[in-house]
């Protein structure tokens, strides 16, 4: 039912937990260390789990926090459950959920495409500080300059709305 509510957009975001409970995010992530990857997960791969590892490390080490200080999170945007036919697959994505979440991680989906306006939801339910860990294609697709009618303004628009609170990029 959460993930029908995004998809018809009565809602941004569905929060799962590992339990299969859905939670509030704004309850969840409130003055949280949250770390989240934003990936497809199609399937979860051990080169995710090697993203996570790797981005936990430094965002420890750049902030001086314990594992127990980490909430750490998977993010599926609305987009990648769509289908070639522009037909979501609920269940697909529900399997995905489950894979993350039987890897202890919460997962969130939203119906944000650009990471500004993932980022501008999370610092509303206000976290502490915010790592997202994205591979490469993910930061290719932020610098790409070819969507913009007026690529300056819009990017530093953009990449204004992203750093605007205390988020980093972890690639």
């Amino acid at each position: 039912l959460s993930l029908i509510l995004v998809t018809k957009g009565y809602s941004k975001v569905a929060c799962f937990l590992p339990d299969g409970s859905v939670a509030q995010p704004k309850d969840l992530l409130y003055k949280k260390n949250l770390a989240i990857l934003r990936a497809r997960f199609r399937p979860v791969t051990n080169l995710n789990i090697d993203m996570i590892e790797s981005g936990l490390a430094l965002f420890k080490k750049d902030n001086e926090l314990k594992d127990e200080d980490i909430l750490m999170m998977g993010e599926i945007t609305l987009n990648n459950l769509v289908s070639q036919e522009n037909i979501i697959n609920i269940q697909d994505f529900l399997d995905r959920a489950d894979m993350l979440c039987s890897l202890g991680y919460p997962v969130l989906v939203s119906n944000f495409p650009e990471h500004h306006e993932l980022t501008s939801f999370l610092t509303q339910c206000k976290p502490k500080k915010i790592a997202i860990i994205l591979g490469v294609m993910n930061l290719l697709q932020i610098l790409d300059t070819t969507k913009y009618e007026n690529p300056i303004s819009q990017m530093l628009l953009q990449f204004g709305n992203l750093f605007s609170q205390n988020v980093k990029l972890y690639a």
